[in-house]
């Protein structure tokens, strides 16, 4: 009897610990119930139990050989016991993992088609930003546009519309194309100083030199003054120019839309007051060397041989292939005002 009653106290202990275990594991120290005081009880329950049941000399050798197999049949049960309990925590915590993994593969989804979504709208938001800019900048080309044919419409004797006088002249000698360039310059004045000049250089000296500038006291002179007023409105019009071939490599315009633009070079032809601007932006360093390189090729590759005649005299340094291969690329300043002196 007194075997049975330590064999009961050693199953009331090991329910009792396994009770505590499956209630109080949410306990802070659940995990050391669990790993180390659980199975230490079984141990030592089921050693204690075989341990008084063999010290007892009053029973026979018969009771105490069965008192020793119930002992370890005990035994054998509280390590089941554990065991399973081990098993049931393994799978709840493998289940807890999956569902953690799970809920972290969801979160992770989440996250993509938010990144996927932000992608998206900052995709559009550039789409949206480069068209305005397109937008934007044909609208400062038709601005300049308008700006140039109101200055030649601002009344009579501005004489501005000169420069489209003749823009395919006719001239098989030299002697032509030093009449041509006289007669341009004679629709703006009667200077035979102005009008004889021999290169763009001195007809830049001659209309912004110092001896151009009269006294405090003295009026200006008209067409002088009107002669600096055709070198800036041809400055408006490179402008104009410069800035539609700057947007073609950009992708704000197309090169056809450019080709609508260059009209401005078959229009105005070797005018003098335009290859004396030339001059002026190649030396001042006013334009790109793209932009010069276009220069060249459309007022010289593509000119009529009265035309690069025109151009060999007066601006021979257009004629050149390398003509402003020294100036920058890519962006370069434009004309805003002009020095009162030869560069």
């Amino acid at each position: 009897m007194r075997g049975w009653a330590v064999a009961l106290t050693v199953v009331g202990a090991s329910s009792a610990d396994l009770l505590f275990l499956l209630v109080g594991r949410q306990l802070p120290w659940a995990p050391i119930v669990q790993y180390v005081v659980v199975p230490l009880a079984g141990i030592i329950y089921s050693l204690a139990l075989w341990w008084l049941l063999s010290c007892q000399t009053t029973v026979s050798r018969k009771e105490r050989r069965e008192n020793a197999e119930l002992t370890f049949k005990f035994a054998e049960c509280t390590v089941l016991i554990v065991g399973v309990v081990f098993a049931v925590h393994a799978a709840r915590t493998g289940l807890a993992s999956l569902q953690l993994s799970a809920e972290s593969n969801r979160n992770a989804a989440v996250s993509m088609r938010l990144t996927a979504n932000s992608n998206q709208t900052a995709a559009a938001a550039l789409m949206h930003s480069a068209a305005s800019n397109r937008t934007a900048a044909r609208a400062q080309l038709y601005e300049g546009d308008n700006a140039i044919t109101q200055a030649e419409a601002i009344g009579s004797d501005t004489k501005l519309q000169a420069i489209y006088a003749m823009p395919n002249p006719h001239c098989a000698t030299d002697e032509e194309a030093r009449a041509y360039i006289s007669r341009m310059l004679g629709m703006v004045t009667d200077d035979p100083m102005i009008c004889g000049v021999h290169d763009a250089a001195e007809l830049y000296e001659r209309t912004f030199g110092h001896s151009s500038y009269t006294g405090p006291t003295q009026p200006e002179r008209s067409d002088i003054a009107q002669l600096r007023r055709m070198l800036l409105h041809c400055t408006l019009i490179l402008n104009l120019l410069h800035s539609a071939h700057d947007d073609v490599p950009e992708g704000i315009i197309e090169y056809s839309e450019y080709e609508t633009w260059a009209g401005y070079f078959n229009d105005i032809g070797p005018h003098p007051v335009l290859l004396e601007t030339l001059w002026l932006w190649d030396k001042r360093k006013y334009m790109s060397k793209e932009f010069a390189h276009e220069v060249h090729d459309r007022l010289y590759v593509r000119g009529t041989d009265a035309e690069k005649r025109i151009i060999r005299l007066f601006l021979p340094e257009l004629a050149i292939d390398t003509f402003g291969q020294e100036l920058p690329g890519a962006y370069a300043k434009r004309l805003s005002t002009i020095s009162a002196t030869t560069p």
